[in-house]
């Protein structure tokens, strides 16, 4: 067996000659090959880049000369490295630099180049050979790759329009832009939607965001600035909507070396720039201005209108020096088929202007950031809502109630459905309500209102607390399975879990029952600054699980503070809520502070999280106990003679107390409540009067059998008690209790 034939080294000259023929000849690969003082001796004349080689002059030059000639970037690193291989023979591959050519206008092109060293048969240094290949269109692609990369991690972190805009500047600056602002529509910042389908006329924008190479002009417009972006054509005809556009030299004229989309007439002329002139903005142009890295909502819009064009003696671009021609892409920012506004971006202090493939990469960054901006807006929009709508629902003063003062404190947080209301009861007793719902922004306040309404007309019934809660359960269960819309997902049974608790105090007897729904249970200060937690029974939430609540009563000394709040208060989301309030916290905070509003705003600032997640709530309530001397009660017999007993019983009580003028509708009134109780209750009947900021008449009797109000005809002979009591009283209703019911009536008093 014989050994195959070895490539001879030496041998061959017809083939070598042959092969460097294709090589320096045809092959579209840049050669140059340089001696050992590093000066170029043979070049490609095939190679792609050779046409704006001048091949006659530079053979004989230098490495460094011909790099120079090239306009390559950082020539000296390629020369070090040539005289690297020179020395050592080790070659060095794939080294990156820049060139740029002298056209109109510049262009800059990437190449990879890898140096060998040439040694003859013995081994000794003859030279270098120098391989060239353009890689511009491979290192663009992975930078643009690497941009959008970026924008996609950095762009629409937070849902604030202004610093989604600011997120984008910092993204393209200085990485494809020298320059670059983000102005939106004004409707944007409000969080209305933009109008569907075709522009006309002007688009009334504001400056969200602004970012320089070389750092932002005090002499800009602020953020928030009003402008305004023409959007109609040189013929008058309405445009379908803004086109991006592309103007590779902004001073010159039009011809060759402008872009063709900066010379049609369809195109709208280009936005004010970075640094439009907005006027002398009027003292009610309202704050706060955020700077380019917040957010914030501009005032309305009464800023004067920018400039249409940039101006120099306003331009901060135009008073700094230029390295090349200034270009500038204008590319509206759309997402979801709608026009939120127009991102601007410059490039003037390098010497290549903007091609079309920056001007691909500027429209996929503005359709990321402006759905991110559109994310932005409709969040805004749902907060706007949901604050107005939380704001009307709640009432920030309360009326003066006999049986207790009352303070709160709300620290609104764009998020959750706390709720809070005091309601007056029959006989000057009050009902305090707290509750909280699942959810964000609009959901959660539609529920909360919903609920709240539900619990405002539910206390009209003057029901036990567990009773309150459990038809207060059946309603939210039943607004769980209503249908949602007409889809499918919609139309499916959603859960509305929320939870609520439920107070009512009696300032005579100062007797308090609460029943709760998965809420916190409140707190007792009482007058010697002890703090308690009240015990009471826990429930499901409304809405989950079988609605049985348990109440609990207890007998509250004078002037002791309930405190009533949500979970937001205890917690600010990282972990778990407590259960309950901590009542050492309490204590400190409450603790030496005789007026109740300084005591709410104390138990918000020692308890509350720094950035509650949910709307916190805190209302504090003081109890109060009304005299003796303004209430009087009597026991009578279920007999007729009982209504005459009553009648001067009231009469005398009323003289006692001054209040001659209402002796007669008082006793006409008690005497038809008297009479019901005697004809179809059972038992003993007991009558009280309290004198409040009206009179309360009460008739309580052991059947549990409602009167219910007639409209008698004329030939009825009975039936007109009630409608008599209705007319002369304020109001009038039917108290349940657990045995029995009480039935009561309120005249109004005259002023003391």
């Amino acid at each position: 067996m014989t050994d195959p034939p070895r490539a001879s080294v030496t041998g061959g000259s017809g083939l070598d000659e042959a092969v460097a023929g294709v090589l320096f000849g045809q092959s579209p690969g840049g050669l140059h090959v340089y001696d050992t003082a590093l000066r170029l001796t043979r070049v490609n004349t095939a190679a792609r880049s050779i046409r704006e080689f001048p091949v006659d002059r530079m053979i004989g030059r230098s490495l460094l000369d011909v790099l120079e000639a090239f306009h390559a970037e950082d020539p000296a690193a390629v020369v070090d490295a040539a005289r690297g291989v020179l020395e050592t023979g080790s070659p060095v591959l794939d080294l990156h630099f820049r060139v740029r050519n002298e056209q109109d206008p510049p262009q800059e092109r990437v190449a990879s180049v890898s140096v060998f060293r040439l040694d003859d048969h013995e081994g000794t240094p003859q030279g270098v050979a120098a391989t060239v290949t353009d890689i511009t269109e491979r290192v663009g692609a992975l930078a643009r790759l690497e941009l959008l990369d970026r924008a996609t991690a950095c762009v629409g972190t937070t849902l604030d329009v202004f610093r989604t805009a600011a997120e984008l500047c910092e993204v393209v600056v200085p990485e494809l832009a020298d320059s670059v602002t983000v102005h939106v529509l004004d409707s944007v910042l409000r969080g209305q939607a933009p109008v569907l389908g075709g522009v006309t006329g002007e688009l009334p924008l504001r400056r969200a965001a602004s970012r320089s190479v070389d750092g932002a002009d005090p002499r800009q417009a602020p953020l928030g600035a009003a402008g305004r972006h023409v959007c109609v054509c040189a013929g008058g005809k309405a445009l379908p909507g803004l086109s991006s556009e592309l103007t590779t030299d902004l001073h010159a004229p039009p011809g060759p070396n402008r872009c063709p989309d900066a010379d049609r007439n369809d195109v709208p002329p280009p936005d004010p720039g970075p640094h439009p002139d907005p006027g002398p903005a009027p003292a009610t142009d309202p704050g706060p201005r955020r700077d380019a890295h917040g957010g914030g909502s501009p005032g309305p819009d009464t800023a004067g209108t920018a400039d249409p064009a940039p101006r120099p003696d306003r331009d901060p671009d135009a008073r700094r020096p230029s390295a090349g021609p200034e270009s500038r892409m204008t590319v509206p920012m759309r997402a979801r088929g709608v026009l939120l506004g127009v991102a601007c971006f410059h490039r003037r202090l390098r010497a290549v202007p903007f091609d079309r493939g920056d001007l691909a990469l500027a429209e996929q960054l503005a359709a990321r950031a402006a759905l991110c901006l559109d994310n932005a807006r409709l969040y805004t929009r749902e907060r706007s809502v949901a604050r107005i709508v939380h704001r009307n629902l709640r009432h920030p003063e309360f009326r003066t109630h006999p049986g207790v003062d009352t303070a709160y404190a709300y620290l609104p947080a764009g998020a959750g459905g706390g709720w809070f209301d005091v309601l007056p009861l029959s006989g000057s007793r009050v009902a305090l309500a707290a509750g909280d719902t699942t959810g964000h922004l609009v959901d959660a306040t539609a529920a909360m209102g919903e609920l709240r309404v539900a619990a405002t007309a539910l206390s009209e019934l003057d029901l036990p607390p567990d009773e309150i809660l459990a038809r207060l359960h059946d309603l939210t269960s039943r607004f769980a399975r209503a249908p949602r819309g007409p889809g499918p997902e919609e139309s499916a049974a959603q859960t509305w879990p929320a939870t609520c608790v439920y107070l009512v105090y009696d300032p005579v007897t100062r007797g308090c029952a609460m029943a709760s729904a998965g809420h916190p249970p409140p707190a007792l200060i009482l007058p010697d600054g002890t703090v308690d937690i009240l015990g009471v029974p826990l429930g499901p939430p409304l809405g989950q699980g079988v609605g049985e609540y348990g109440v609990a009563e207890r007998t509250l000394p004078e002037g002791s503070v309930l405190v009533l709040y949500n979970p937001a208060l205890l917690t600010d989301g990282t972990s778990p809520a407590p259960a309950h309030i901590p009542p050492a916290g309490l204590r400190r905070a409450a603790a030496a502070r005789d007026r109740l509003e300084d005591a709410c705003d104390a138990v918000v600032d020692a308890l509350a999280p720094e950035r509650p997640p949910e709307d916190v709530i805190v209302l504090l309530a003081r109890t109060r106990t009304l005299p003796a001397d303004r209430t009087a009660s009597w026991t009578l017999s279920s007999h007729p003679r009982a209504v005459a007993e009553a009648r001067r019983a009231v009469a005398a009580r009323l003289t006692a107390w001054g209040l001659e003028g209402l002796v007669d509708e008082a006793r006409l009134v008690v005497s038809e409540l008297v009479t019901n109780a005697v004809r179809y209750g059972t038992g003993s009947l007991e009558l009280r009067l309290i004198r409040e900021q009206a009179l309360t008449c009460e008739v309580t009797d052991e059947s549990s059998t409602a009167p219910q109000l007639r409209r008698a005809l004329v030939s009825d002979e009975g039936g007109r008690g009630l409608f008599i009591t209705a007319q002369l009283t304020e109001r009038w209703g039917v108290r349940p209790a657990r045995r029995g019911k009480t039935v009561w009536a309120e005249l109004r008093t005259p002023a003391d």
